[in-house]
């Protein structure tokens, strides 16, 4: 009898530290959590680095812009900065929100916004990066979903890595008037392209895009904008555009 009882305890005193074990485990992991939050190191330090490259007392050309640069503060998760968005599980910085941030800088190829590996979606759009050219590394964002770099006066041919971008459902690089868009790259773009709904080109230079580019755009794009005139200011003749509404819509 004191045998089964010695052993009874002994089980008891082993199950119960172990489990002691395990609440005080789970207690230093999540306070080391809470410590050092959602945001990866790294690309906490990658955000910060890219922000240093900015003038922070840039007026933004908006009226009401959403996103401010300048609070970014490495005292702070970066998964609550303005403009940032980490996906819950991991927190993995996934989303850029700078349209409107009065940035004014060129973003070369060596940028450390180029780290940032697992972006979804990137809105720099209204900003001013001084008639540069976009850099090849953004073919590298094979995450990319969304990405509008409108209105952020950029100049230059569009790099032909951008065509890689096989995950764009949407791409806006509208109103910029110095950047060049050529067939080769746009037959690319249309053929890769393969998700894009949404593909907006307006006020870019095309003049010396043939127009059987479009031949090949794809079927799941909606929305389409390039203000194009070709030779003698028409459409060629093979382009029809009909408006189309989901059933049940109303007129």
């Amino acid at each position: 009898m004191r045998i089964l009882f010695r052993h009874g305890l002994w089980q008891f005193l082993c199950i119960s530290f172990f489990f002691f074990f395990f609440l005080h485990a789970q207690f230093i992991t999540s306070l080391s959590s809470s410590e050092t939050g959602l945001c990866p190191h790294d690309q906490s330090i990658a955000l910060l680095q890219f922000k240093n490259m900015f003038s922070t007392d840039v007026v933004s050309v908006c009226d009401h812009p959403e996103t401010n640069i300048a609070s970014w503060n490495e005292d702070v998760d970066c998964c609550s900065w303005s403009g940032v968005t980490c996906e819950d599980e991991t927190g993995n910085v996934i989303g850029l929100q700078l349209s409107c941030g009065g940035l004014q800088c060129t973003i070369h190829s060596n940028s450390s916004l180029f780290l940032l590996s697992h972006l979804q979606r990137l809105n720099l759009a209204y900003n001013d990066f001084e008639r540069s050219q976009i850099s090849p590394k953004f073919g590298e964002f094979l995450n990319l979903t969304h990405l509008n770099l409108s209105s952020s006066v950029i100049s230059g041919e569009l790099p032909f890595e951008l065509s890689h971008l096989s995950k764009l459902v949407s791409l806006d690089l509208s109103d910029n008037p110095g950047l060049e868009l050529e067939t080769s790259m746009m037959k690319s773009l249309a053929q890769n392209l393969t998700h894009s709904r949404e593909l907006f080109l307006q006020g870019t230079r095309m003049d010396s895009v043939s127009p059987d580019f479009m031949l090949n755009l794809p079927s799941s794009l909606t929305s389409l904008n390039l203000c194009l005139f070709w030779n003698n200011g028409e459409l060629p003749s093979f382009l029809h555009f009909q408006s189309t509404k989901p059933p049940n819509s109303e007129p």
